[in-house]
């Protein structure tokens, strides 16, 4: 807990290092929302806080998060969202221009409505905006329920600071849930266009099924979850080579909407029984080259005939003459030749 009669140029660059790390390690917004709205009071010498997030769509400013020591202080701002036609002049210096604003409890005051600082009980009110890559996310506030608090400049721009580092926070997890919608998106498409999906890791372990993928792989996802598929449906070309995962990915998975033409391969079901098909992989990556999860998807494909031979030499493999067999034929051999 900081001194809150002197805050020096330490304790602030210790709590604005310590925010930027914790936005770096934190993968649950909920969690980074809650811890900032009770450090940043602690700053500049306030006991309220509350973070809105913007949602353009809806032209309305959702609460998401706030904090006092006094419950019914931060309830009442998670109470409402604020449309932009309410506050049409917080919107246009704070999302719009993104600069950061005092608000107080007069009667000429034009950026919130009256009704809103008598419903808020504010005395003087600081809003700076949530802004990544020049574009704010939000807007957060601080206040104090005691008495009216006058924002120094450095008080400003240590809360900016931290309004940055929190937009950072709001868009890493938009971009989260946006990879998520996407790769819902791979599961549908996977799940409607091909017989079979699996889901992997970047090391190419298995982690989950499609629901119709047991059935036509002929193996349960208890067999494979947490090991490498290949090694147990043992894939193999028209040549009868044995295939790795890796050899799949690359392939273009569609084109106009169909599967395409790309490796087949016989796969092995649990029972023995060979498959035909088209198997390509669907790549979601992280931040290093390699791929951080992977979909292979399986469509059975039509066997030609030189896929049929295959299937035919893999399934009956030409056994090599035994030891009686060679000597018969040499003793044929001598008598016909005396």
């Amino acid at each position: 807990m900081f001194d809150e009669r002197s805050l020096g140029e330490t304790q602030i660059l210790a709590a604005l290092i310590g925010v930027s790390e914790m936005v770096s390690n934190l993968s649950d917004l909920s969690e980074v929302l809650r811890t900032v709205v009770r450090i940043s009071p602690q700053l500049v010498r306030v006991d309220r806080c509350a973070v809105f997030l913007d949602d353009p769509r809806n032209q309305v400013l959702v609460p998401a998060e706030a904090y006092c020591p006094r419950d019914a202080f931060a309830a009442v701002l998670m109470e409402r969202q604020l449309s932009h036609a309410e506050v049409p002049g917080l919107v246009n210096k704070v999302l719009t221009q993104k600069l950061p604003s005092v608000v107080r409890d007069l009667p000429q005051e034009d950026l919130l409505p009256q009704k809103v600082i008598r419903a808020w009980q504010l005395r003087s009110m600081l809003i700076v905006p949530l802004v990544y890559n020049a574009k704010a996310l939000g807007m957060m506030t601080l206040d104090s329920t005691t008495s009216r608090h006058y924002f120094t400049s450095k008080e400003i721009n240590v809360v900016s600071g931290i309004g940055n580092q929190l937009a950072t926070a709001v868009e890493n997890a938009r971009l989260q849930d946006e990879s998520h919608r996407v790769f819902r998106k791979l599961e549908d498409l996977a799940e409607n266009l091909a017989d079979a999906a699996v889901k992997v890791d970047g090391e190419m372990r298995v982690r989950g099924l499609s629901p119709s993928s047991a059935k036509f792989l002929g193996w349960k996802e208890a067999q494979l979850r947490g090991k490498a598929w290949a090694r147990l449906l043992k894939p193999k070309d028209n040549r009868g080579r044995l295939l790795a995962e890796m050899d799949f990915v690359g392939q273009k998975p569609l084109v106009n909407g169909e599967m395409s033409e790309g490796l087949k391969a016989f796969f092995t079901k649990s029972n023995g029984t060979k498959v035909y098909c088209h198997i390509r992989a669907l790549a979601l990556r992280g931040r290093g080259e390699q791929p951080s999860r992977l979909y292979f998807v399986f469509k059975k494909a039509a066997i030609g005939k030189k896929a049929a031979a295959s299937k035919k030499r893999a399934a009956h493999p030409r056994q090599p003459p035994s030891k009686g067999r060679k000597e018969r034929v040499q003793v044929k051999a001598a008598a016909a030749r005396s």
